[in-house]
């Protein structure tokens, strides 16, 4: 018996009845089977439909590998976290049940054809492109709710479609009184659209707006209802029902797995924000709707700072970074225990100590600020309070030190803002009595906010301290530099030992998934290839590095020049300017001291000055990837022959 896994999306409206919004297929599946799935029905319904082998059909987006999406080799299916696969597997064993299951490509359109048989349940997680419902009623919204109003005209909210054969009103001219609230949104016919545009949230008060909106709804445009139910309120936060069910089975008969609550980010205000045209405003969108699509730059840059972050300077001036310049000097502080070296090979989250160490043995000095990028922002802002009275705000992948446990030591480490939660215990600076101090979170919060964020690259030591949010400027946290982003560490090729050597203890660490080599072996083998320098190290001081190796050798040169070097590694003083109309970023930015050197002995090539182009990672993911090619040490390169936009030297 074949069967597919559906998402519909559901409200609850001030009537009393349950209205769909959408459905889906090839849906990510990342349900807590634990707490709300209902393994004792499931089993009866298995046993009536003398079902004994459950076979599952899934990709990529149903699962996650080591916490994230990854493409994956055919039959390298075993790190694979998905919560329908594992606890199907368990179920499966625990009931003396048959389990298999069938990995596809991230984007397959069809499924291989599997053996159906009279004891065999197959559930399709995946898309098939062949199926009624998910190219027609999941796919496009038009189709899905037509079936819906035919079928019963209050199964969905009001809506209004202008086409000729999928077209109805019935909105009609009747105004929904959501109070201050949104009460209209403008969609989009196919799925998925731009979540950070839509739905469009609209506050419509007169009959003409209404008109006016209609006949300026664009072509693959509807306008519907926005339901605003104030008793359906969790935690202050307005919610919509997720149901996931199976439709199986010639009469496609209908089993349902799990019901789930879902509430948007936002808790809801009295009176949200509009802008002129009665669209809410961004900031406040989170509070109307769940999906959203944060700024490229949250995932593809490292920020350390938004604009409103406060930097303390050697001789205590307080500087908001959005007014501090390169070349200005900032407090920092030196922890003996810290090796620089784990800095330059960006290995700074390995990095541990005792707690006693990091409040003893450091001492303040200065550094200076040598980069500063800037990234228009719209995400998360975290904000921290402590138990001595303390606010701190920043991006989420702002680093700072905080105590742990680790194989039952008590060490202090970096983390994240988003990672820190209420009583953690965080080493701050107090700035009166000149000191390292411990404290606690007591609470944290977050809030959606568009503004201007910064990576920057302050050295030669890298902690500065960012000042509390309050009027005291008291406390300050230790912040770590964090423009860099986790990289293929490979041997690098040398001619003369034909190839790559080999690597001894490879180091599995947080980017398992890479295959890092931090030793090369092999006789006679220099450290860093020939004519190469070591990234960042400097030979005896605070320790020696797994490896300084860290850049592609001219062994390989010849491959390496016939591309452009778009890796945002490799790059400095990033300005984003503009973006095209197929959806590409574009930035004015200066390559790195290294890669003009190299490219001017190994290439014969002047990259020196300001040139304006892509950054290689955001093309991850479109349909531009496959112009991204990787070097042997996995630094991006893009082929701008076959680009919309091309590298061009501005100075």
């Amino acid at each position: 018996m074949r069967g597919v896994l559906i998402g519909t999306d559901i409200v609850k409206d001030t009537d009393g009845l349950y209205k769909a919004l959408e459905t889906n297929t090839n849906i990510g599946a990342n349900m807590d089977f634990n707490r709300y799935f209902d393994s004792a029905s499931f089993l009866n319904f298995l046993n009536e439909n003398e079902l004994s082998t459950i076979h599952i059909i899934l990709n990529n987006k149903n699962t996650t590998i080591g916490g994230y999406i990854q493409d994956f080799t055919e039959g390298d299916f075993s790190d694979i976290q998905s919560p329908i696969r594992t606890y199907m597997n368990t179920f499966c064993v625990a009931n003396e049940l048959l389990y298999n299951e069938t990995f596809l490509e991230d984007n397959a359109l069809t499924v291989p054809v599997i053996e159906d048989e009279s004891n065999k349940l197959i559930i399709r997680v995946s898309y098939d492109s062949t199926a009624l419902i998910d190219d027609t009623y999941a796919r496009d919204n038009w189709e899905f709710l037509k079936l819906m109003y035919d079928t019963d005209s209050n199964s969905i909210p009001k809506t209004y479609i202008n086409d000729t054969e999928l077209g109805f009103d019935s909105i009609g001219n009747t105004i929904r009184d959501n109070g201050t609230h949104p009460n209209y949104c403008i969609k989009k016919r196919y799925t998925p659209a731009n979540n950070n545009i839509f739905p469009k949230l609209l506050k419509i008060e007169t009959l003409e707006k209404l008109n006016t909106v209609k006949a300026e709804l664009e072509s693959d445009e509807y306008l519907q209802e926005y339901v605003y139910n104030e008793a359906e309120l969790l935690n202050n936060k307005l919610k919509h029902y997720r149901s996931i069910d199976l439709i199986y089975g010639g009469n496609l008969d209908t089993y349902n797995f799990i019901t789930q609550e879902i509430t948007n980010m936002l808790e809801v205000v009295p009176a949200p924000d509009f802008d002129n045209n009665g669209e809410v405003q961004i900031w406040d969108r989170l509070r109307y709707v769940n999906k959203y699509g944060f700024t490229t730059q949250e995932l593809a840059v490292k920020l350390s700072a938004d604009e409103n972050t406060k930097i303390l300077k050697p001789d205590n001036e307080i500087v908001l970074v959005d007014n501090l310049n390169v070349g200005d000097f900032v407090k920092s502080i030196d922890i003996s225990t810290l090796p620089q070296w784990l800095e330059a090979e960006n290995m700074i989250t390995e990095w541990t100590s005792s707690v006693t160490d990091v409040l003893s043995n450091y001492f303040v000095t200065q550094s200076i600020l040598q980069e500063k990028s800037l990234f228009p922002y719209f995400g998360m802002i975290y904000d921290l309070e402590l138990d001595n009275g303390a606010m701190f705000s920043d991006v989420p992948h702002a680093m700072v030190l905080k105590q742990t446990e680790i194989s039952g030591s008590t060490v202090v480490k970096f983390f994240q803002y988003e990672k820190i939660n209420i009583g953690d215990t965080l080493i701050v600076w107090d700035n009166i009595n000149n000191e390292m101090v411990l404290t606690n979170v007591v609470n944290k919060k977050y809030s959606i906010q568009k503004l201007n964020s910064y990576s920057l690259n302050i050295e030669e030591v890298d902690l500065f301290l960012t000042l509390e949010e309050s009027a005291e400027n008291r406390y300050g946290l230790i912040t770590h530099n964090y423009d860099y982003d986790c990289y293929l560490e490979s041997c690098p090729k040398n001619s003369a030992l034909g190839g790559l050597t080999t690597c001894a203890g490879a180091d599995l660490g947080p980017c398992s998934t890479q295959n890092l080599c931090y030793k090369c072996n092999g006789p006679g083998y220099p450290p860093c290839g020939v004519g190469l320098k070591c990234r960042g190290y400097i030979p005896g001081e605070k320790g020696d590095p797994p490896n300084p190796c860290g850049f592609i050798t001219p062994a390989s040169a010849g491959g390496y020049c016939n591309y452009a070097k778009s890796d945002k590694a490799l790059k400095k003083n990033k300005k984003y300017k503009y973006t095209t109309s197929d959806g590409l970023n574009v930035y004015q930015f200066e390559f790195k001291k290294d890669v003009v050197e190299f490219e001017k002995e190994y290439c014969d090539r002047d990259m020196s000055g300001i040139w304006e182009g892509l950054i290689a990672q955001e093309l991850i993911g479109t349909k531009w990837e496959r112009y991204i090619v990787t070097d042997p040490n996995g630094w991006k390169m893009l082929d701008y022959n076959n680009l919309p936009v091309k590298l061009t030297k501005i100075s």
